[in-house]
């Protein structure tokens, strides 16, 4: 079952002093998803597992995927940040206009992954680099996969041989799984489409400025970022590039809540997001997704169908222009064309679309109760599942 806030946790975030531990650990269940048979069972295997990895590192620790001792390493460090939140998360919240105490889960959520995201975020390099590798990355792959795919074109060379009652074997007595197998003819063909598809995706890489996206090292620009954004959402105080400002004063109880560091002026950083494309796309997001639009959709019932004609009409215009450019190989030109084809006929459709519709989920009838259970049932059966797999890895390391 999973894990949720109780009123009295929310409370503590509003109360004078700092939020005990007990309930913050509530909290940051809660908005992680955390479910209570997966915290008590990586408990029992490295105590405080479950109560302070993450989602991401817990399962991957059930699932034996990662260290003992890693996990130890990272349940200290997740410690000393959920103590930081219990000190210091208060004082975000008292920067901000919740409508609703329960708002405050987002909040905390927001605050949290870009404190835990900190340290990657610094250890990385720069983003021009990191595209870069990205771009030779995915170049190297390519060329790998065109020279498999060569092999296995090779007549002399039986690759194939007892391909299909192998792998029936291997999924029936490892898995359980005793569906019928893919051939390798198959196997060939998805390997053919995996080249073409890396293909088309080097030459997007190349002249497409957003098709990758790396991190960089700008860490003090994250926590910016995350400001605004909070700002933007919860009615924060606006950025201002004058040092001492509240803006300037959430940034920097952010900023210590993630390192552990008190009174770091962030001037630089804040000047440097102020006039960053970053700004601009969330910005952009905000008009897109703000206020105003929800009245538009109210006001209008064709709205959604209006705006998805334009973005489909933009994407069919952006293709016909790749596909007549020469730089772009054979291979990459067929997958545009597949995709020109699909946004013609998705266009096509919106033409034809007609109203009215249906507007908001409680319209629809739909067993919603029912839906959650089938999710709860689902979580479950994964669980037990990580849980198994977990259990047989360890196997072998347990001493005899």
């Amino acid at each position: 079952m999973r894990v949720r806030a109780t009123k009295r946790d929310l409370d503590e975030l509003f109360a004078d002093g700092p939020v005990s531990v007990g309930a913050m650990l509530n909290l940051l269940h809660d908005v992680e998803h955390k479910d209570q048979d997966e915290i008590a069972f990586a408990n029992s295997l490295v105590p405080g597992a479950g109560d302070y990895l993450n989602r991401g590192w817990l399962r991957l620790f059930i699932k034996a995927d990662i260290s003992d001792d890693d996990a130890k390493q990272e349940v200290s460090r997740q410690k000393a940040l959920v103590k930081r939140l219990c000190a210091l998360f208060p004082a975000v919240l008292r920067y901000l206009r919740l409508d609703e105490k329960k708002h405050a889960l987002n909040v905390l959520n927001m605050v949290s992954d870009c404190a835990s995201d900190y340290a990657v975020i610094l250890e990385s390099g720069r983003r021009t680099a990191n595209r870069k590798k990205t771009i030779a990355k995915i170049d190297k792959l390519h060329s790998k996969i065109v020279e498999v795919n060569k092999l296995l074109d090779d007549p002399d060379s039986p690759y194939s041989y007892d391909f299909e009652s192998i792998y029936k074997a291997y999924k029936k007595h490892l898995h359980g799984d005793e569906t019928e197998v893919r051939p390798f003819w198959q196997l060939q063909n998805d390997l053919k489409f995996l080249s073409h598809f890396l293909s088309f995706n080097l030459y997007r890489a190349h002249h497409e400025s957003d098709f990758i996206r790396p991190r960089d090292n700008q860490a003090k620009t994250h926590i910016v970022d995350c400001a605004y954004s909070l700002s933007l959402g919860w009615g924060g105080p606006q950025l201002v590039t004058t040092p001492g400002s509240d803006f300037s004063a959430m940034c920097s109880v952010i900023f210590e809540i993630a390192t552990g560091i008190a009174d770091e002026s962030l001037a630089g950083a804040i000047n440097r997001y102020a006039r960053s494309q970053e700004r601009a796309e969330v910005d952009e997001h905000e008009i897109e997704y703000g206020p105003a639009r929800e009245r538009e959709r109210d006001e209008d019932n064709f709205y959604d169908v209006k705006k998805a004609a334009l973005k489909v009409q933009s994407e069919i215009e952006d293709l016909k222009v790749s596909i007549n450019d020469s730089s772009m190989s054979v291979e990459s030109r067929i997958l545009a064309g597949c995709l020109l084809a699909e946004a013609i006929e998705k266009a096509e459709r919106n033409d034809k679309a007609h109203g009215p519709f249906i507007m908001w989920a409680s319209q629809m009838k739909i067993d919603w109760d029912g839906k959650m259970r089938e999710h709860e049932d689902h979580e479950a059966r994964l669980l037990q599942l990580a849980i198994n797999l977990g259990n047989r890895q360890r196997a072998p390391r347990t001493p005899s």
